[in-house]
């Protein structure tokens, strides 16, 4: 009997790597995804639209994230006529890192 319970519980911790779930967070491919979509509002505009190639961005990495949230969100409801985005969502972090990242380049 020791033994049949010492064998689950090996398979169980065994079977555990298999079990968990990655989690990815919001990633560059997302954050231009987004970018470039026309669909975060009814205007038929995406934010590349207004910034191709991420012009008008480069002082952007000036800010702290809470005001480029701030901004992003402003385009959303302003340009693109959109609903904002909840500013911890995977959808703004992605935005943010894509829009810091452009304004590096």
């Amino acid at each position: 009997m020791h033994k049949g319970m010492f064998l689950l519980t090996i398979l169980f911790f065994l079977a555990l790597p298999s079990l968990t779930v990655a989690v990815e967070g919001p990633t560059l491919e997302l954050g231009k995804t987004l970018f470039e979509s026309n669909e975060l509002g009814t205007a038929e505009r995406s934010c590349n639209n207004c910034h191709p190639d991420g012009k008008g961005l480069d002082k952007t990495g000036q800010s702290d994230d809470a005001t480029i949230k701030e901004r992003i969100n402003r385009c959303i409801r302003n340009a693109q006529g959109g609903e904002v985005l909840d500013a911890g969502s995977q959808e703004m972090e992605a935005l943010l890192n894509y829009v810091r990242f452009l304004s590096e380049s």
